[in-house]
């Protein structure tokens, strides 16, 4: 490889970087405790901590301990012409690779609007619920970041999704628009990779506007021990992305940093982390777990699709150190797609066995792309391989995929802690993780179940291509109500409850039709028209 080329080709990278910056970093917080976790949403793509070295992901709440202490999304991929582009935060430590706000249509980014999007924008599930039981509008909906907002002066955009009741295409409250969220609590932010510098990686934008809601239930269940994150990802810039993908880093540190180990499941998309000792002692921000140690996950729900519109694998999990050497962390935009793509820093293939590296690894172990995987063709986790507990983080991947210009994609995931059920043991081992994956599958389940509560909305989530888009008005109705769209075809139309049972069904039925149903409750109404589908939420009185 040409270094001398790589360095002028970074300098003036970093050059050109620094005349279009234009946004302060990212620095609003708001505090999510709704449930059995508290931890800080941060603007601007950080996570769990307070970016000066405290976690801020206590589990359980009130107890003093954490189980996570950082993470980030990482992005990376090709232009067309074969050059890298990355965005990917470890700890901002150099300075910030995502800034605030939505991204023109040509790809740019204003600074009053950064300014604006430097929020952390919160609304509650009750305060929706009371808003439809008897109009009271709380501060939370007033400035909800939807589309023309007159309330917080949002621009006339796609921005946050939210119920249109009278169908004008802006966010009013005072119209009876309100919030399309998930579970009880929402927080919502949106963030880019243009609007200045990209401290860590040293690369050129690659121009993604990023919406993410972050969001969790209260219930009695591994739920109330979890928070969800929807991305969607849309390349504002002109040129696909190819050979793209998207990381999750986590930096788990569950409770003292210095003796965990980790582990994944490349058949159920997760990535666990668990004490390396049986007993956890204090250390950094945190009080230890002691001798009743919980284990912490992360685990994909949704993913891109690939050319069969089947969502994608999990393409790696790489689990690394905290030092500077080859299974440290990636410190340029070449090492961190390289570790995206599940390898090593350095371009060295991860290998099946041991601690994943040729040298430390059985002789001719085969290249192998999720380090200690309970799926693993052979046994093999860092129990096993003898290996010394230390500061362990690791980047779950899915890819390659292509951003195309203007084509949202959609990743959710969700991170969770939970204590052993063992009652011969306190603390999860290599060899006890059963409980992680099967929690993990109930949150797969619940997730699917519960999808965004009513996508008769105007936002970002408009623009998934083959969704219909339809309005039901009026919503909430007495009975009679009809289905506005764009396009005017006959439609098919299904009526559910919410257990799944069909209500009733109509052929042939035009827009803007009269229909009606005749008992009180919330309906899930699925519409078809040609080759695109809405589903959504209907309320009776």
């Amino acid at each position: 490889m040409n270094y001398k080329h790589v360095l002028s080709t970074l300098a003036l990278a970093s050059i050109s970087q620094l005349l279009n910056a234009q946004c302060s970093p990212p620095s609003s917080n708001r505090e999510l405790s709704i449930n059995n976790v508290r931890t800080t949403i941060h603007s601007g793509g950080d996570m769990w901590w307070d970016k000066t070295g405290a976690a801020e992901y206590e589990f359980p709440k009130g107890s003093g301990m954490h189980s996570f202490f950082a993470g980030s999304i990482w992005i990376g991929g090709k232009t067309v012409n074969d050059s890298l582009r990355v965005a990917a935060l470890k700890y901002g430590a150099n300075g910030a690779e995502f800034y605030n706000g939505p991204l023109t249509d040509q790809g740019t980014v204003d600074p009053s609007t950064c300014a604006k999007f430097d929020n952390v924008f919160r609304v509650r599930k009750a305060e929706i619920d009371q808003f439809l039981a008897d109009g009271t509008v709380f501060s939370n909906l007033l400035n909800w970041p939807a589309k023309g907002n007159p309330h917080n002066n949002m621009p006339n955009m796609m921005l946050a999704p939210f119920v249109d009741v009278n169908s004008d295409g802006i966010y009013d409250p005072e119209d009876g628009d309100y919030p399309a969220i998930k579970g009880d609590e929402a927080f919502y932010t949106i963030f880019n990779d243009v609007g200045g510098l990209h401290h860590e990686s040293g690369s050129n934008p690659i121009g993604i506007e990023i919406h993410q809601m972050t969001y969790a239930y209260t219930t009695n269940d591994v739920i109330n021990n979890s928070i969800f994150y929807d991305y969607t990802i849309i390349k504002k810039t002109p040129g696909n992305l190819v050979d793209t993908y998207f990381g999750q880093f986590v930096d788990p540190d569950l409770g003292n940093s210095q003796d965990d180990f980790t582990a994944s499941s490349s058949s159920n998309q997760i990535g666990i982390v668990l004490n390396g000792d049986a007993f956890d002692e204090a250390g950094g921000s945190s009080m230890g777990y002691g001798g009743n140690i919980p284990a912490s996950a992360v685990k994909f729900l949704a993913t891109p699709k690939d050319v069969n519109g089947q969502m994608m694998p999990m393409s790696s999990f790489s689990s690394f150190n905290n030092h500077q050497g080859a299974t440290g962390d990636p410190q340029t935009a070449f090492e961190y797609y390289n570790v995206l793509q599940g390898k090593w820093r350095d371009g060295e293939d991860m290998v099946l066995g041991g601690t994943g590296r040729a040298a430390s690894s059985p002789t001719g172990a085969p290249a192998y792309k999720y380090m200690f995987d309970l799926d693993a063709p052979q046994p093999w986790n860092e129990c096993t391989s003898g290996n010394t507990p230390y500061d362990r983080r690791f980047v779950m991947s899915v890819g390659a995929f292509t951003l195309e210009p203007n084509v949202p994609v959609q990743i959710s995931s969700v991170s969770y802690s939970l204590y052993s059920d063992d009652t011969a043991q306190s603390s999860f081992t290599c060899a006890n993780l059963d409980q992680v994956i099967n929690a993990g599958s109930f949150l797969q389940q619940h997730y699917d179940n519960n999808p965004l509560p009513d996508t008769t909305v105007v936002g970002i989530y408009d623009r998934i291509p083959n969704s219909l888009q339809v309005g039901l008005y009026p919503n909430p109705s007495a009975g009679t109500f009809s289905i506005h769209t764009e396009v005017n075809e006959l439609l098919e139309v299904e009526v559910f409850d919410l257990s799944g049972r069909t209500i009733t069904s109509w052929a042939n039925i035009s827009p803007n039709q009269e229909l009606h149903l005749d008992n009180a409750g919330i309906y899930i109404v699925r519409v078809n028209q040609n080759d695109k589908q809405f589903v959504g939420r209907l309320i009776i009185h």
